[in-house]
Formats: structure tokens, sequence, C-alpha cells
């Protein structure tokens, strides 16, 4: 779950799945995405957060599960993950919340 900021727009890690804490090595709850993984910032995951909470619809992503943690390759290349974005509306507008599903697997 990644909590929303309006103004300027920015995404707050609310809740982290185990596993994802055990692939990341670090529970990043309660931190903020571009501060805790800035190699995110511009990829299909941050552009598909944005989408969710700008058009308050579902959104899906498919791409490669990869990316560096300082020096250290946290996924292999070939690993593929899907990400379904629920947006979530405290009041029914405005987005303040998104879930984010992922599954991960083997690049066919």
């Amino acid at each position: 779950m990644v909590d929303v900021q309006h103004r300027p727009l920015r995404f707050k890690f609310r809740l982290i799945g185990t596993e994802l804490v055990a692939l990341l090595r670090h529970d990043h709850t309660g931190r903020w995405l571009d501060e805790a993984l800035p190699e995110l910032l511009g990829s299909p995951v941050v552009e598909e957060l944005e989408q969710a909470v700008m058009t308050r619809t579902p959104g899906f992503c498919r791409s490669p599960s990869y990316f560096q943690y300082g020096e250290q390759v946290l996924f292999q290349p070939n690993v593929i993950a899907e990400r379904l974005f629920l947006p979530l509306a405290g009041n029914g507008r405005m987005v303040n919340i998104v879930l984010v599903l992922t599954l991960q697997g083997n690049a066919r």
C-alpha cells in the first residue's frame, strides 16, 4: 500500500509485503519512495502510480523486475513483474492510497 501526497505528488510506503521486504533486505514502511528507492523514479512503476492517482482508475504494468539498490542488484534481469494498481479514495474523490499487487516470475 502506498500513501499519496498531493502538491507535490509524492508516494510513501504505508505497508510493504514480507516477500518484498525480504528481497529488498530492508523494510521501507513509512518512508518516501523517492528517498527510499530513488532509482525507481521515471520507471514504469512510478508512472503507473501517477496515472492511477490522476485518472482514478486501476492500472497495470508488466516490466522487468530489475533495479539496482546501491551497488547491489536485487532482481535478475530475466524476472518479470506484473503489477496491478488500485487507487483508493477515502472521500470518494481524491485518491489518497494506491494498493499495488505484484506477481513475479521468469520471463517467457
